[in-house]
């Protein structure tokens, strides 16, 4: 995912279009609901969400028309459904709009969208987090003191300003405990994210990226896997919980399984249901929400990464979005619907049988996504063979090449800049923890040389 994007600002007086765009009581009334969608290109796939919506409501697609990472999107989105530009208008203005096509709700599917959908969504009338919570949700730093605030458990930590001294910088994180994670204060999707094991590592670091000279705001705090991590066998030692908040009530959904980290910090797949003893589930979703309530939540999907410890659950983030990784299509194959149609069925205020999280420990089947990460050195692909044969392992469904030969790698481009998803289904967990070897082995992955600057 890349960093936010430009956010749009209230400006003017009061909103002026509240009384025109109220919620309908479709209760009453037969009512084909209307979404807008806050979009740029770090979001979920248009063509995606249409598929995954369009029996749902009818979709406008919110977008800064003067922004040149649309690319062909810009010609394409208006097939899909009306585009409203917000490029140098007001909130108001542009809501004032959005209420002349009926929209009934507004959500953005990535971080860099958040605050201008929850802006545009009180325009309307609606319930909506307010900029301060969109804050917590998206900075990093924020979200920590928040939580902390709260007594909710977490790492010490300490923000870097991109314009810093190296000197300032080191002298600062000097007083944490190693290992320590290093990443940007606002972004997703693990770019540009590093472990590192000591404190002159970290020095190390710190010094190659603030010479780069484009004041990237930074986040240190230490490993929650070097707080006696708890481990959890073959698979890795953090799960996510996946959830809606309705009128601040968080409603957890799922609790959903990692398979282990790719050096330096890459995601490598997920798996519904969960293999945690009832116990520790209870625990995890318990820290979920309330972490959720600490930082403010009303309304909108979460995804909350939750870090398992000798010591009892920890926050390793929230997001205020749909988790990526296909957690969404996991959660769809499992119950007949997703993610996001959940997520907009709320938004929209209408009553949904939502299904109860699931506590108890799985002994299968189990849906799964697995994504193969490159090894951190490698810098170019000059070979991805025996596709074929990973096609046609048992309970393999779909795979999905994400790198053409010759693709620079790097992996500051984090967890998305996998090679190949594998998407599938396990009778149980001994077959589950097998998936990534099993792939692993049969594919014929080559590398050349052509190392990247750091400089992006």
């Amino acid at each position: 995912m890349t960093s936010p994007r430009r956010a749009m600002h209230r400006t003017g007086g009061p909103t002026t279009v509240r009384h025109d765009a109220r919620r309908p009581d479709r209760s009453a009334q037969r009512h084909r609901p209307t979404l807008a969608v806050a979009y740029d290109i770090s979001s979920s796939s248009p063509l995606e969400l249409v598929e995954a919506l369009d029996r749902a409501c009818d979709l406008v697609w919110v977008v800064d028309a003067s922004d040149p990472g649309l690319g062909s999107w810009s010609r394409l989105l208006p097939r899909l459904g009306p585009v409203v530009d917000v490029a140098g208008r007001s909130v108001d203005d542009v809501a004032a709009e959005l209420a002349t096509h009926g929209v009934d709700s507004v959500l953005a599917f990535t971080d860099s969208q958040l605050l201008r959908a929850a802006l545009l969504t009180a325009a309307l009338g609606f319930e909506a987090n307010t900029p301060e919570v969109v804050l917590g949700l998206t900075d990093k730093v924020v979200q920590r003191q928040t939580l902390a605030r709260a007594g909710v458990p977490g790492p010490r930590f300490v923000g870097v300003d991109g314009c810093a001294t190296v000197a300032s910088a080191a002298a600062r994180i000097a007083h944490l405990d190693y290992p320590v994670v290093i990443k940007p204060r606002r972004g997703s999707g693990s770019q540009d994210t590093v472990r590192v094991e000591d404190h002159a590592a970290a020095v190390g670091h710190l010094t190659a990226v603030l010479a780069e000279g484009r004041c990237p705001d930074l986040i240190v705090e230490e490993w929650l896997g070097g707080l006696d991590a708890r481990g959890s066998g073959p698979f890795a030692d953090y799960v996510s919980v996946e959830a809606v908040a309705r009128a601040g009530q968080v409603v957890p959904l799922a609790v959903t399984g990692k398979f282990a980290l790719a050096d330096p910090c890459r995601e490598t797949g997920n798996f519904l249901p969960h293999v945690l003893e009832r116990d520790e589930a209870e625990a995890v979703v318990d820290l979920a929400a309330r972490a959720a309530v600490a930082l403010g939540v009303r309304s909108g999907a979460l995804h909350i990464e939750v870090m398992l410890t000798t010591r009892g659950p920890m926050i390793i983030e929230i997001n205020g979005r749909v988790g990526g990784g296909a957690i969404d299509t996991l959660y769809a194959s499992l119950h007949g619907r997703s993610l996001t149609q959940v997520a907009a069925a709320v938004a929209f205020g209408d009553p949904i049988d939502l299904p109860v999280v699931d506590l108890n420990p799985s002994s299968g089947p189990f849906a799964y996504a697995y994504f193969v990460q490159a090894p951190v050195d490698a810098h170019r692909l000059t070979g991805l063979g025996n596709l074929d044969a990973v096609q046609e392992l048992e309970g393999v469904v779909a795979t999905s090449v994400n790198r053409t030969l010759d693709d620079r790698l790097d992996w500051r481009d984090g967890s998305m800049g996998y090679l190949l998803s594998v998407r599938g289904s396990a009778p149980g967990p001994e077959d589950l923890a097998r998936v990534p070897g099993r792939v692993d082995d049969l594919l014929d992955l080559h590398f050349g040389e052509d190392p990247p600057s750091l400089l992006r």
